[in-house]
């Protein structure tokens, strides 16, 4: 879903033009539109929950850059499929 960009963030619902109440960000004060970005790693909850599990937030790039900086940090080979 995430790599489709199928998750249903208030960001894609408002693209599909869904009327919503808010479509800020639940989970942090900061009134920021709830994109997939924002919700997986600029939001300070996901940011919490990154280093909580010892991974470091590059918030450098786009959203694949910092997943695929989390697989490294991992240690996490590619798939050859």
């Amino acid at each position: 879903l995430i790599l489709k960009d199928r998750l249903s963030t208030t960001e894609l619902l408002r693209r599909k033009n869904m009327m919503l109440h808010d479509y800020n960000c639940v989970l942090c004060n900061n009134m920021t539109e709830e994109s997939l970005f924002h919700l997986l790693i600029s939001c300070p909850f996901a940011e919490a929950c990154w280093n909580q599990i010892g991974l470091h937030v590059n918030h450098q790039g786009d959203l694949l850059q910092c997943l695929d900086s989390f697989r490294r940090q991992l240690k996490v080979p590619l798939s050859s499929s």
